[in-house]
């Protein structure tokens, strides 16, 4: 089926006043196919699969490269972390330069780093090869949303493709993990990141052919509160990181206050510069917070038990590499039908009705889950994973829908690198507290999924104070004029 292409057209916003230019439309394009959407899905399942390429290989890299104990962690985190630091500058560069350019120059940065971590011969150019992934994903994710929305102008349209695009992404996070186990057991770990290459090297080919760009906003880039913002993240996700290793250790936790007290300094910054690199003015939309909360709280649960419940099967059940890839598997089936199921609710009745079913979807499945890890019940803990997928999917995709609604023409990419960096700042944190929590017990693992049940029913409730909002919100100078609506 060929979807149709309608071009947003060009709005002056307040954000290009201080330039005193308007943004300039793109260039027209023939119609695209759903090659577009192909494209663009690709994309995203390369970023979500690199995120969890790593986990089954990791001992065999430690293994081959003599990599120490301290350092493991940095290989996985040094891919979430640039990819998380970085995406308000994706998001800029986006909306300056054109969000094709940023997302096929993303694609060029993935394979080179996949190629880079396939040659490495120690550990300290696997984790350089990583974090180029982690920059090059932060280009594409943005880049990605600002297409979707360019795209498909019609609402109905576009809420197709997002639910289409989540719907890749998420199940491309939970098959990597049964992919990878597949292709170290029969080629080694080198072949992960071949194959990754391959996968970024048909992307970049088909963007080139198919995607059209986007309206380009004349605006400063902010490089110094971008600046500021790396370095809290990066001292914050440093000291989770010695936390959960070295618990006794005071580094961990003096590393983060550094980096909360740079959050504070980064926000400082951000009121004072003409052009702020992260919008705060969008959250104070309550759609737009109820949105980037989700999409946080949804990977910190999301990416937390993944890691956790993979352990636990491996550990504490006893069950082989393979069978614990056959219960990810059934998480991965509860995804794919997600996406699906919270575009129909919200088509019936709004984004915002969608994502508190997702959450509390996920915080019921979270709670069962824990009982079943108490009570060492396969079964249960089985049939939760299913639902816990089946959630996860219903709340980012309204998620996604209502943050893409929400955002003015043309500042699409800094709205889609806001609600990608809470998504991404919410999996590191996800990982490094539950999994300093779970430890090795089981009592520590229910403890981990009750948290993470805690955080959904804590979103949950906020989203419902948004609706209640809803009714009483003025427009905000950000906001499209079709933006207002219920959905």
């Amino acid at each position: 089926m060929t979807l149709r292409y309608e071009p947003a057209p060009a709005v002056l916003i307040p954000d290009t006043v201080s330039s005193g230019r308007a943004p300039v439309p793109a260039t027209p394009t023939a119609p695209p196919s759903a090659w577009i959407l192909v494209a663009l899905c690709l994309g995203f399942a390369m970023v979500t699969f690199d995120n969890t390429i790593v986990t089954v290989g990791l001992p065999r890299m430690q293994e081959h490269l003599g990599i120490g104990a301290g350092l493991a962690p940095w290989i996985v985190d040094s891919y979430v972390l640039a990819c998380t630091a970085l995406l308000l500058t994706g998001g800029s560069l986006a909306d300056r330069w054109g969000a094709r350019r940023v997302y096929l120059n993303g694609a060029v940065l993935i394979a080179v780093g996949s190629a880079l971590c396939a040659v490495a011969d120690s550990g300290g150019l696997l984790i350089a090869g990583r974090a180029l992934q982690g920059v090059g994903a932060a280009a594409v994710m943005p880049g990605s949303l600002s297409l979707l929305k360019a795209s498909y102008a019609d609402d109905r349209r576009r809420a197709r493709a997002v639910v289409i695009w989540a719907t890749v992404g998420s199940t491309a996070a939970v098959v990597g993990l049964v992919f990878s186990g597949v292709l170290v057991a029969a080629f080694g770990w080198r072949s992960l990141f071949w194959a990754n290459l391959a996968l970024a090297l048909g992307t970049l080919i088909l963007a080139r052919l198919c995607l059209p760009e986007t309206p380009i906003v004349h605006s400063r880039l902010n490089f110094q509160s971008q600046g500021v913002f790396l370095m809290a993240l990066t001292a914050f996700v440093a000291g989770v990181i010695e936390w959960g290793a070295v618990p006794d250790s005071a580094v961990g936790p003096a590393l983060m206050v550094v980096g909360v007290m740079l959050a504070v300094g980064f926000a400082a910054v951000e009121r004072r510069y003409p052009n702020p690199a992260l919008q705060l003015s969008l959250l104070r939309h309550p759609d737009a917070r109820a949105a980037a909360v989700v999409a946080f709280v949804v990977n910190f649960g999301f990416y937390g038990q993944l890691f956790l419940i993979a352990g636990f099967l491996r550990r504490v059940e006893g069950l082989s590499p393979l069978q614990t890839s056959v219960v990810v598997t059934v998480e991965a089936a509860g995804a794919v039908f997600g996406s699906p199921c919270g575009s129909l609710i919200a088509q019936r009745s709004s984004n915002s009705i969608a994502m508190l079913t997702g959450l509390l979807v996920i915080a019921g499945a979270f709670l069962t889950m824990a009982v079943g890890v108490r009570s060492h019940a396969l079964g249960v803990t089985v049939g939760a994973a299913f639902f816990v997928g089946l959630g996860i999917d219903i709340a980012i995709t309204s998620a996604t829908a209502d943050m893409l609604r929400v955002a003015a023409a043309g500042r699409a990419g800094a709205a889609s690198a806001l609600l990608t960096m809470a998504r991404q700042v919410g999996s590191v944190i996800g990982v490094a507290v539950l999994g300093a929590t779970a430890g090795t017990s089981t009592t520590g693992f229910f403890r981990a999924l009750i948290i993470a049940a805690l955080g959904c029913a804590g979103a949950a409730y906020l989203v419902r104070r948004a609706r209640g909002a809803r009714g009483s919100r003025i427009p905000l100078p950000y906001m499209t004029s079709g933006s207002t609506g219920g959905k």
